[in-house]
């Protein structure tokens, strides 16, 4: 009884193993891209399009600090697999395995900051609504952008950062507006 127990037993022990060290030795594959961000204006007299326009050009994110994790949405689970500081030029380079990868920046890169905004703004104040949860959960999981890589070398992946005014994400500002 022992002896016929045994033997299947090794046999899985040694495919789980396979299987993982194959898994550790996938080639790694160069991936690159550009970061940018755009802003919305805020504040002050209304301006007139060449600033509106020139806020919602994309420019190069110099010195961005990028997460990089497994999947297409972020979830409370998925773990930084890669943190990037994008150069003068807001580029990015790195090697990763064959599959699908997002982008966040710090806010998202784990729970710490959708924890603290949670905290921070559960209850109404005078400032402020109390945060929309469900709003806060679906902020959270959308990355800034996603990527595959198939085998080959991946070039061009780009991602823009959008800077609203509102800091706080679902939680409405109430007032009152500084003068």
């Amino acid at each position: 009884m022992k002896k016929t127990l045994f033997v299947p037993l090794l046999c899985l022990s040694l495919l789980s193993f396979t299987a993982t060290d194959t898994k550790k030795k996938a080639k790694k594959i160069s991936v690159s891209g550009t970061v940018t961000q755009t802003r919305d204006y805020c504040g002050g007299a209304r301006p007139n399009s060449e600033i509106l326009m020139q806020l919602g050009t994309p420019k190069p994110a110099a010195n961005k600090k990028i997460y990089i994790k497994e999947g297409d949405v972020n979830t409370f689970e998925s773990k930084v697999l890669l943190a990037l500081t994008t150069d003068a030029k807001g580029d990015f380079h790195a090697k990763l395995r064959s599959g699908r990868y997002l982008i966040v920046d710090s806010t998202k890169k784990d729970l710490a900051h959708y924890t603290l905004l949670l905290n921070a703004y559960k209850n109404q104040t005078k400032s402020y609504d109390a945060i929309d949860t469900a709003c806060l959960k679906e902020w959270y999981m959308k990355p800034a952008g996603a990527f595959e890589i198939t085998g080959k070398e991946t070039k061009n992946v780009s991602v823009n950062f959008h800077i609203t005014c509102r800091d706080v994400p679902c939680a409405w500002f109430r007032g009152p507006y500084p003068q």
